[in-house]
C-alpha cells in the first residue's frame, strides 16, 4: 500500500489469483495501491478467476507462464473500494495528504488511480498459450505487449498506448433473415424508382440543316426534282394511316378535303385562293 513490488514465482505448477467457485472480496488480488510492479512467472496457467491483478499508482505487469494460458477471468468491472487518503504531519507541523487510490473493477491492468501518476505497460507472455481478456478485459494505462499462440476476447482489450500482438477486433455482422432481406430488396426498388421533386422531362429541340441530295459539294444542296417530288401528292412525308397527321404539306386531295369540317375547308380553299364549295 505504501510503494513496492509483487513477485510471484511458481516453476513447477500454475497461479490461480482466486477460486472458480465464488468471487473474491473487492479488496482482494495482487494489488499495487502505491508505486510498484507486479511479476508473476509460472510455468503452467496463470488464472484471476473473479479477482484482479492491478496497479493503481504507476508500475509496470509481466505475467510470464511457459507452458500454460493467461486468464484475465470473469471478475466484475463494477467491483469498487474506496480508499482515504492518508494524512502526515512532521514536527514541524507540516501537514501533508497522500491521496490514496481506489480500487476498482477486475482483471489484468494498470491503472491511473489518481492524478500524477505514471502510465504502467503490461507484457504477457505465454509462448505455447492462449492470452484471455475474458469477461473482466485488460486494462492498460501505457503500452501492451502480448506474446502467444492465441488472443481472444480482444475486444475486451483496452490500451491508451501502443499495442503489440493484440489481433484486431472482427467484426460481427447479423446475418440476415428472411424479412430482413424483403425490406433490404423493397428499400433498394424504392431507392431506383423514386423521382425525385427536381426531376423534370427533357425536351428534345431538333434543328433541320437539310434534306441532302444533289449538288456535288460538300454540303449537298437540293435539286427542283426533289422539290416537285416533296410537293407530290403521293410522296407524302408521313403515315397516313398514324396517329397524327400533318395536314399542308403538299396537294390535298378530294378524299382528305372531305375529312375537313366545313369551317376548316372554308378557310383552307380561302387561303389557297379557292372557292369554298366542292
Amino acid at each position: 500500500m505504501s510503494g513496492g513490488s509483487i513477485e510471484v514465482l511458481t516453476p513447477g505448477g500454475g497461479l490461480q489469483v482466486a477460486a472458480l467457485g465464488k468471487p473474491a472480496p473487492v479488496e482482494f488480488g495482487l494489488v499495487t495501491l502505491g508505486p510498484g510492479d507486479i511479476n508473476l512467472f509460472a510455468r503452467d496457467s496463470v488464472t484471476v478467476n473473479r479477482s484482479r491483478i492491478l496497479t493503481f499508482a504507476g508500475g509496470n505487469e509481466i505475467i510470464w507462464s511457459t507452458q500454460g494460458d493467461i486468464d484475465a477471468g470473469r471478475g466484475a468491472k463494477t467491483a469498487r473500494v474506496p480508499s482515504a487518503p492518508e494524512i502526515l504531519t512532521d514536527i514541524d507541523a507540516v501537514t501533508r495528504v497522500l491521496e490514496k487510490a481506489d480500487i476498482s473493477g477486475s482483471g489484468i491492468g494498470t491503472i491511473i488511480g489518481f492524478t500524477g501518476v505514471t502510465e504502467g505497460d503490461v507484457n504477457l507472455i505465454a509462448p505455447q498459450g492462449t492470452v484471455n481478456a475474458g469477461d473482466a478485459g485488460i486494462r492498460v494505462s501505457g503500452d501492451i505487449l502480448i506474446a502467444a499462440r492465441f488472443v481472444v476476447n480482444v475486444d475486451n482489450i483496452q490500451v491508451s498506448g501502443q499495442s503489440k500482438g493484440v489481433p484486431k477486433a472482427e467484426v460481427k455482422t447479423a446475418p440476415l433473415a428472411i424479412d430482413t432481406k424483403d425490406k433490404a430488396a423493397n428499400d433498394a426498388v424504392k431507392d431506383v424508382t423514386k423521382q425525385g421533386s427536381s426531376d423534370r422531362p427533357s425536351v428534345i429541340i431538333v434543328e433541320v440543316l437539310g434534306y441532302g441530295g444533289g449538288g456535288g459539294g460538300q454540303f449537298p444542296q437540293p435539286d427542283a426534282g426533289d422539290d416537285e417530288r416533296r410537293r407530290a401528292p403521293d410522296k407524302q412525308s408521313y403515315d397516313p394511316n398514324g396517329m397524327f397527321r400533318v395536314l399542308g404539306n403538299g396537294e390535298f386531295t378530294a378524299e382528305q378535303l372531305k375529312n375537313l369540317t366545313e369551317d376548316e375547308r372554308a378557310v383552307l380553299l380561302q387561303r389557297l385562293g379557292r372557292k369554298a364549295s366542292l
